[in-house]
This record gives C-alpha cells, sequence and structure tokens, in this order.
C-alpha cells in the first residue's frame, strides 16, 4: 500500500485550531506527524528544526519563524525555548494560528502547559490501527457497545492474509511499515534496528542526558517483557541492578518520547486510582516485540509472547478510539480482590465497556467469565467484548461479544 493514508485524528487536530490559537500535536518517531501536516497544511509556512539552518535562524532570530498569519514548528522539543515566544507572540496578535509538532510529549515536559496555558489544545497522533491501514473510518462500534447498542457485523474491514496475524503484529502499525509484507522479516528487522538506535543515539539525547545507553536499552528491554503488567519500579531496579532514582528517570523519558504509556487501574472512586500501580505498555506492538529482541513472528510464539503482542496492539488501539470519542473516554484496567480481572476497561459518559483478550482463534462462554463478575458489581457496564485472534464477530448473548482484533 503506497501513497498518503489519511489520518483519523486530522479532524481533531483541525477541531483544536477553531478553537484554540495553539495546536500541540506529538507522538512517538515515525508516527505520521510530518507526512500529515504537510499533507493537510500546505498552505502553511513550515519550518523544521531537525534542518540545521533553521534551528540556526531560531536561535538568532526566533520571530521571524512566527511572522507568518499560520505556522508550523516541526521538532518544536529540540528548542523549547519557542514555547514561550509563541505564547508571546500569540498574545500580542503577530500570528494567528500554530501548529507546534514534536517527538516529545510537550505536555508532560516541565512548564509546556505553563507557558501554553489556555492557548493551546493537545493532540498525540498515535500508530495506526488496522482499520485506518486500509484507509477506513473508525468504526462505530466502540460507541455502540458502551451504550449497550447491537454492532453492525457489516462494518468489517479486509481480514490479514490467512495464517499471518502474528507478522502484522510483530511488524508494528507505524506508517514506513505498512510496505512490509509476510516473507519480509529481514527488512522489518533491519527498520527496527535503525530506529531503535536513531532513538537511543538521538531522541533521547535531544531531551536528557542519558548516563549509560546500554543500561538503558537493557532497561527497554525488560519492560518489553513485562508490557501488560502492572509497574514496580522498586522490583525493576532491583531486577536490573540500577538505581530506583535512575529507573523511575528512564520510564519518565521513555512516555515524554511517546515510546511508553500507561494505564491506570480502575476504581469507583478516582482518588483511590492513583494509588493503583498502573500497567504498562508500549506504544506499538511492533515497537514491544523489536525492544525485547524478538526477531520474527515465529519467536513471538515459542517464547509465549502472543498474548502480550496483542494486548499491547488492542491498548494501542482502544486508546486511539478512546481519544475519537467525544468527549473523550478513559482506559483503565480492573482487577478485584479475588480472582477476577479485567484487562481494559473504557469509561465513557457514564458508561464502562469491559474488554478481555484472548489469544486465541476460538472463544467459550467461559472466556466472559470476569466481564459477567464485572458487570454484576458495576450495572453501568451494559455490554461485554473479549477481543481475539477469529476471524468472526460471535454474539454470546445478547450484550457479550467476540470481536476479531482487526476489526479495531
Amino acid at each position: 500500500m503506497t501513497g498518503y493514508i489519511p489520518r483519523w485524528k486530522t479532524q481533531r487536530l483541525r477541531l483544536v485550531l477553531e478553537a484554540m490559537p495553539v495546536a500541540v500535536l506529538t507522538g512517538m518517531r515515525q508516527v505520521g506527524k510530518t507526512t500529515l501536516l504537510r499533507q493537510e497544511f500546505p498552505d502553511w509556512t513550515y519550518y523544521d528544526l531537525d534542518d540545521p539552518d533553521v534551528y540556526l535562524m531560531a536561535r538568532e532570530q526566533g520571530r521571524r519563524l512566527l511572522a507568518a498569519p499560520r505556522v508550523v514548528l516541526d521538532e518544536v522539543q529540540k528548542m523549547p525555548e519557542l514555547l514561550n515566544l509563541t505564547k508571546v507572540m500569540v498574545d500580542q496578535g503577530k500570528v494567528e494560528r500554530v501548529i507546534l509538532s514534536g517527538s516529545a510529549n510537550l505536555l508532560l515536559m516541565g512548564k509546556v502547559t505553563e507557558s501554553l496555558a489556555g492557548r493551546a489544545g493537545y493532540v498525540e497522533l498515535q500508530p495506526m490501527t488496522w482499520r485506518e491501514a486500509q484507509r477506513l473510518p473508525p468504526t462505530k462500534m466502540i460507541e455502540t457497545l458502551l451504550q449497550g447498542g447491537l454492532p453492525d457485523a457489516s462494518d468489517r474491514p479486509a481480514t490479514p492474509s490467512e495464517g499471518h496475524d502474528l507478522f502484522y503484529l510483530w511488524r508494528g502499525m507505524l506508517p514506513p511499515l505498512l510496505r512490509f509484507h509476510p516473507g519480509q522479516e529481514a527488512l522489518v528487522r533491519e527498520w527496527w534496528r535503525g530506529y531503535l538506535r536513531t532513538y537511543l543515539e538521538r531522541d533521547l539525547r535531544s531531551l536528557s542526558a542519558v548516563t549509560s545507553l546500554p543500561d538503558f536499552r537493557r532497561t527497554m528491554m525488560w519492560v518489553a517483557a513485562a508490557t501488560g503488567s502492572p509497574l514496580n519500579e522498586a522490583h525493576l531496579s532491583r531486577e536490573l541492578g540500577l538505581a530506583r532514582t535512575t529507573v523511575h528517570r528512564w520510564l519518565n523519558l521513555m512516555e515524554v518520547s511517546g515510546v511508553l504509556h500507561r494505564i491506570p487501574g480502575y476504581f469507583s472512586s478516582p482518588t483511590k486510582r492513583l494509588r493503583k500501580r498502573p500497567k504498562v505498555y508500549f506504544s506499538d506492538s511492533g515497537l514491544s516485540m523489536a525492544a525485547a529482541g524478538i526477531p520474527s513472528p515465529g519467536q513471538v510464539q515459542k517464547k509465549g509472547l502472543v498474548g502480550p503482542v496483542l494486548e499491547t496492539y488492542v491498548a494501542h488501539a482502544l486508546r486511539v478510539y478512546a481519544e475519537m470519542l467525544a468527549p473523550s473516554a478513559y482506559v483503565y484496567y480492573w482487577q478485584a480482590v479475588q480472582r477476577y480481572e479485567i484487562d481494559f476497561l473504557l469509561e465513557w459518559n457514564g458508561h464502562l465497556l469491559p474488554v478481555e483478550v484472548k489469544a486465541r482463534t476460538e472463544v467459550q462462554y467461559r472466556d466472559f467469565r470476569s466481564i459477567e463478575a464485572f458487570r454484576k458489581r458495576f450495572p453501568q457496564a451494559k455490554a461485554g467484548v473479549v477481543i481475539y485472534m477469529g476471524t468472526e464477530l460471535r454474539a454470546f448473548g445478547p450484550d457479550l461479544w467476540a470481536l476479531p482484533w482487526w476489526w479495531l
């Protein structure tokens, strides 16, 4: 598949620009930010801080970058002082609209929200879902299920080539990867090798001093191996033989640079949610496998990582859909004191949707046991979903559904 694939978040970005003078577009490296901006905003004045000449001009004559009515500043995390200048120029009416873009999550960077408070809206661009890569609009199924409606069985995308689900989950869904297909595993490995090297040697150093890249790489491998598990920084620091403060700082760096996100535990009381350990996921299933050093789809299966790689994809897809809803939904996980656990929980407009992930091609009614236990406790959950590696949308009652992962 070649050519520009329209991104779902474009509409959200345009909406932010109607409401605010500044839009902040973030996302991990190679997620497609620059392509989106050049394709969707061709008439805007565009500056890329990756360009040495632009960087020098920004350093010496920053106001020249904001002299046009509508300006895009890409890779703006390389010069955070431009944020204060943007605030001044907007307040003085010297520039009408500005898009700030970067491979760092500017919302998590110190003093950024303070600089742009009341002036900026934030949009995170994530890796594509299967549907988005097929140039299809978002499915309405998530919103329908949250409200207890019946999913539309005709809303079906093209299936992955038979028997190759694992390849696509192992490969990942960043736009440059979409050109690689089963049989091209060596090319995928080389692509990820270059990606990780650039991330470690360039992106990280532009954000913060990392004293030991080998130790940082080892931390990434451990986190990748523990994807989907509650984060215990003390245990992780002991296993790695590193100071807990170092591990804490490096996890924050991974989050700021967009490669890692945390999903909090769900309690009916918001204050209790703050005390629940979050689960951690890499932002792309292919990145999690590359960081863990898994060289092929066959090794995913051999090492028992089919469940984690599928769960990583579902975590990413649900975050995409949660942010597409109006208002945005929240993604949690749920674990009862007893044996019941829900992999993901969407909360939206007073509705709850429990989602379980099963790395199997068949689903049985017993796979909904935790979902049913959750729904007895929380009647706001009008339906439940098991996402699996099968090929059909299946009903297990009027409000229990098994959904193939590639429908998302």
